[in-house]
């Protein structure tokens, strides 16, 4: 994320949210009823476009706003049925104790549909608040259909913002919430019999006395799940929760990305999911996200936003498959970033990535809320991106957050002047849109601000992940004059405008990126100009007091101004990317954020032209 003021600095923790970037305002609008299917439908409509901002759009006026036309719009699901069971149902796949919130599949081999309400789900339990022991509870399970031969995970709901979906059940039952780890049971009941049961680390005895199929588990924390293969109990090398079961339990991931190596061949699934069709091949890594978005012109996706994160990684031989569903092609296209479920939704004023220390704002939605409409295999290995308007009720706040080493982010851009009028315009609101995103992927990947560590504004850490590069983008120029070129116009020295920069956000050549950890320390205790960030050309020299002479003594200066001198090193990020993390079927991590003050404006010039104080802002909070 990226600050407004350069004193936003947004502590990150193991396991926790990054928060960062101040923006914000705009109005809202309420929601209205859709239709919707549980299956992860399809938005249709819009034209097949190659990337321009209005896929087919058309201008309603006011601040640029851009509305679809063709695209359907959803709203947060809700699944009711009524049909009860001419079976029980079974219990399918169980997690590891290493993944964390645990988790159970519970699977209908029924010829018809199945309402979960019908059965209830015992099992050892522990209260939310204090992890007390609460004994043996009975768990009332929701009035949720299960289609023939279809699953659906429950796990504790260890947050509020936790909801129910078609997919995945969270409990909790009078302050408890069922546990189990290398020891506990989990059962079935159905009309008050046992209609499926799993003993894990020893035997417990069934409701149900006689029943002939109780089964002694062990969960192996080097495996991901046990599950059920070919008729038998199994440790598995990768879950699939609310899938199939349709992976080897020895199956390996040669490319490190989380995806079992045999899915990527053709007519071969992971969990149900065919992402070979996806794109998916051996031989590289393959990061899979998910991307909905809001109804307003800043949170519509630009596909040359998406084309420049994308073409980043695939340098590294990463392949991004983004889904935005069928804002950019009708039919599925992976190429044009339609896999079959990104939505559209309408705009709300507020959304926010919320840790269990939070409260939520009034007015605000959880993104919770709207990841409900991704199935629940796809959590598995899926990153969850939602483009929203703002995080703060008034309309100013950062402009993203993202989860630690997790696969939730929050793109939050309305409020920081962007618009889409003229052809500038659009180039400042993709290349924003840009570095956005692959910042705040790039902390579910356990980049912090400064690479290894959360120093920020370090002049010689050239990656999007820093606040100095986020927005004005990457230098390329290490050696000359201009190589600290950003770093002037964040102190608003020489004049440096951010449209003058070297790949400017206000051109195309804006270049996103992450460091490459080739760039030598920068001591504040003892700076040397000459040596710039990488020695110096034709006489260039980094002006670090900015008295416009070259002084050859070596002096000492707060370059990052956070009230220290320290060495600032850069880091290999490139190098250091996790992908393979985070198997459950749902990601949820604790930590700490904060709100930020407002921003001054950002200046906009006669007939749309980008004034050259257009981050000055972030020095005048």
């Amino acid at each position: 994320m990226y600050k407004n003021t350069k004193n936003c600095i947004g502590a990150a923790i193991a396991t926790s949210f990054i928060l960062a970037g101040c923006g914000g305002g705009g109005e809202s609008s309420s929601s209205t009823q859709s239709s919707q299917s549980n299956s992860g439908s399809v938005n249709t409509g819009g034209s097949s476009g190659t990337g321009s901002q209005n896929n087919g759009s058309t201008d309603t006026g006011g601040n640029g706003s851009i509305l679809l036309q063709g695209v359907k719009e959803w709203q947060k699901p809700t699944t009711v049925g009524t049909l009860t069971p001419s079976l029980g149902l079974k219990i399918n796949e169980i997690s590891s104790s290493s993944t964390g919130v645990p988790w159970v599949e519970i699977y209908n081999p029924n010829s018809e549909t199945v309402n979960l309400s019908s059965h209830k789900l015992r099992s050892l339990a522990k209260s939310a608040s204090n992890n007390q022991s609460a004994g043996a509870v009975i768990f009332d399970l929701p009035n949720i259909d299960i289609p023939a031969n279809s699953y659906v995970a429950v796990s504790p709901r260890v947050s509020s913002w936790l909801n129910t979906d078609a997919n995945v059940v969270f409990l909790d039952q009078s302050g408890n919430i069922p546990t189990w780890g290398n020891d506990g049971y989990i059962e079935l009941l159905y009309n008050n019999n046992t209609s499926d049961m799993v003993s894990i680390g020893k035997l417990y005895t069934p409701t149900t006395l006689s029943f002939p199929d109780n089964k002694v588990i062990s969960l192996n924390t080097n495996k991901q799940s046990v599950g059920l293969w070919q008729g038998s109990w199994q440790n598995m090398n990768f879950a699939t929760p609310a899938g199939i079961n349709d992976t080897d339990p020895s199956a390996v991931d040669e490319d490190g990305d989380g995806i079992p190596t045999l899915a990527k061949q053709s007519g071969k699934t992971f969990g149900g999911i065919d992402v070979y069709a996806m794109g998916a091949r051996k031989g590289k890594k393959d990061v899979f996200i998910q991307l909905d978005y809001m109804n307003n012109s800043v949170s519509i996706p630009q596909k040359t936003a998406l084309d420049k994160v994308k073409q980043s990684f695939s340098k590294h031989n990463i392949a991004l498959h983004i889904d935005v569903g069928g804002l950019y092609s009708e039919n599925i296209n992976p190429d044009l970033y339609n896999l079959g479920q990104g939505k559209l939704f309408k705009v709300n004023a507020c959304t926010v990535l919320p840790t269990i220390y939070d409260k939520q704002a009034q007015g605000c939605d959880s993104l919770f809320d709207y990841k409900q409409t991704m199935t629940g295999m796809r959590r598995s290995f899926f990153h969850y991106v939602l483009f929203a308007k703002s995080q703060v009720p008034i309309g100013y706040g950062p402009s993203g957050m993202a989860e630690y080493l997790g696969k939730n982010a929050l793109i939050t851009l309305d409020g920081w002047g962007l618009k889409s009028s003229t052809q500038q315009e659009l180039t400042l609101l993709v290349n924003y849109q840009a570095g956005a995103f692959m910042h705040e992927i790039g902390h579910n990947f356990g980049l912090l601000h400064g690479g290894n560590d959360n120093i920020t504004y370090k002049p010689n850490y050239v990656s999007v992940m820093n606040y100095l590069y986020q927005l004005r983008g990457v230098t390329t120029d290490f050696t000359s004059d201009m190589a600290i070129d950003r770093f002037y116009n964040w102190v608003n020295a020489k004049n440096v405008s951010i449209c003058s920069l070297n790949n400017s956000p206000c051109n195309e050549n804006f270049t996103v990126d992450y460091s490459y950890g080739n760039l030598p320390a920068l001591n504040e205790n003892s700076l040397l100009e000459e040596n710039n960030l990488l020695g110096n050309k034709n006489g260039g020299f980094a002006d670090w007091n900015n008295d416009s002479v070259k002084n050859t003594a070596p002096y000492s200066k707060d370059i990052n101004q956070d009230t220290a001198l320290t060495e600032l090193k850069d880091f290999d990020d490139w190098g250091n990317l996790q992908f393979n993390s985070n198997y459950g079927v749902m990601s949820f991590k604790q930590g700490v954020s904060n709100m930020n003050k407002k921003p001054s404006s950002m200046f906009m010039g006669e007939h749309g032209v980008i004034l050259e104080k257009i981050l000055q802002y972030e020095h005048t909070n």
